[in-house]
């Protein structure tokens, strides 16, 4: 890359989310447009994700890390068990939104779960990288 020419890096977030999210970003890959995204650990589509990522070792796909599930219907618990931790609301998954997150989460329970989320995107084989967002 050139530093006086300008570069578009095209990122997919929220891979792993659902099955879409993981076609989209191999059919962007494929094309030629994106080679960058962000596995959402916990998501039922993840296992799906790391396959993808092992069969293209050229793409950079980091990990977003995830406490909540704001989706209706659509949900996803903790790595960690959904025990009194506070990660999870009376429904047994992660809260909907970060205000429930900030209010009802032990920190201790927060560095566990976000570590093994690490630990299980290593363990699938992805070479991981870690991007901080928080939405509120």
């Amino acid at each position: 890359m050139s530093p006086t020419r300008r570069h578009v890096v095209i990122h997919e977030d929220d891979v792993g989310r659902n099955h879409s999210a993981n076609v989209a970003f191999l059919k962007f890959f494929e094309a030629g447009y994106c080679t960058a995204g962000s596995v959402m650990v916990p998501c039922p589509w993840f296992p799906d994700a790391a396959r993808i990522a092992r069969n293209n070792p050229e793409l950079d796909l980091g990990v977003h890390l995830t406490l909540k599930s704001e989706l209706n219907g659509y949900k996803w618990r903790p790595l960690t068990g959904t025990a009194a931790n506070g990660l999870t609301g009376p429904d047994g998954f992660f809260w909907d939104n970060v205000p429930g997150v900030r209010q009802n989460a032990r920190h201790e329970a927060v560095e566990r779960e976000l570590r093994t989320q690490v630990q299980a995107a290593l363990d699938a084989g992805i070479d991981v990288w870690i991007a901080i967002w928080e939405g509120r």
